[in-house]
Formats: C-alpha cells, sequence, structure tokens
C-alpha cells in the first residue's frame, strides 16, 4: 500500500503529465510516467526523450515555494551533477483542496548548489546509512517560473 507522501507524489507526477507539454519540444500529451523508483526522473517525453523530475510538496499554493525540497537518493543525483547532467524540475505545491500552483526549473539554471546531501539514516531506522538530498530553491541560477494557466494552454496550443 502506497504511503499519504508516496500518494501526494502520484498526485503531482500525474498532475504535470496530464496538464503540461514537454518543455523542450512542446509536445501536447507526451509525457509518460517512469516506473516507480526510478533513477533521478518522473517523466520521460516519448517524442524527445527529454526527463523531467517532480516534486510535490503539501502546502497551500498561496504560499509559494518553501525555501528547501526534500530530494531522494543522494548517490543517483551525485553522479548525475558530476557528470553536469541536470533533469527538468517541476515542483507542485498543492493542499489538495484548490487548484495546485506548478513550477518549473529548467535544467540550464539549476547548480550543483542547490542539492545538498543529508546525513545519513542512523542504524534504527528501515535503511541504515542511506543518504538523501535537499534541494535549495535559493541557489537556483534562476528561480523556479511559476507556470500559469494561460501559460499552460500557451505550451499546449504551439
Amino acid at each position: 500500500m502506497r504511503t499519504i507522501r508516496q500518494t501526494l507524489g502520484d498526485y503531482g507526477e500525474r498532475y504535470v503529465a496530464d496538464h503540461f507539454s514537454c518543455y523542450v519540444c512542446n509536445a501536447k500529451n507526451s509525457y509518460e510516467l517512469l516506473p516507480v523508483n526510478s533513477t533521478s526522473a518522473d517523466l520521460k517525453c516519448v517524442a524527445c526523450r527529454a526527463l523531467a523530475q517532480v516534486k510535490t510538496i503539501r502546502r497551500s499554493a498561496a504560499r509559494g515555494l518553501p525555501p528547501k525540497v526534500i530530494g531522494s537518493a543522494w548517490n543517483p543525483q551525485k553522479l548525475l551533477i558530476e557528470k553536469g547532467c541536470f533533469v527538468c524540475l517541476y515542483f507542485v505545491v498543492t493542499d489538495m483542496s484548490d487548484q495546485p500552483a506548478v513550477y518549473i526549473c529548467r535544467p540550464e539554471y539549476q547548480s550543483a548548489e542547490m542539492f545538498l546531501p543529508r546525513k545519513p539514516l542512523s542504524d534504527k531506522a528501515k535503511t541504515p546509512g542511506w543518504i538523501g538530498y535537499m534541494i535549495v530553491i535559493g541557489n537556483a541560477l534562476e528561480q523556479p517560473a511559476l507556470l500559469t494557466r494561460d501559460e499552460i494552454m500557451v505550451l499546449r496550443q504551439e
């Protein structure tokens, strides 16, 4: 059974896949969901193969993005950073009672400083020693852009 956090993440991924065109090629309805636990990506464009990661945050959309967002496993992210490879980040902000706010941080606006490793999990944890990371929004080269309904429609019409 999926946890509340996993269900929230599933919602954000499905929302982006259903409402946004690819950020690279602008193909309509082209995002497909990748299998659960795919490394460093949640969506793939079937037209151009661009990857995207979706982070869903539970809070009122009116409050905007928090300063930090929990990432996933550090080691795969570290390898991508070392290679200079970044995937598009979508941030879906919702409290599940209103229209979500969706922000985009394109790969060209990301920096290695955005991704900071967390402390390893304790010996008492389910997966001791596992290391995750935080995404520090303020360390982006350009702040993530809020996508409005009008921008969604423009992206879908082109």
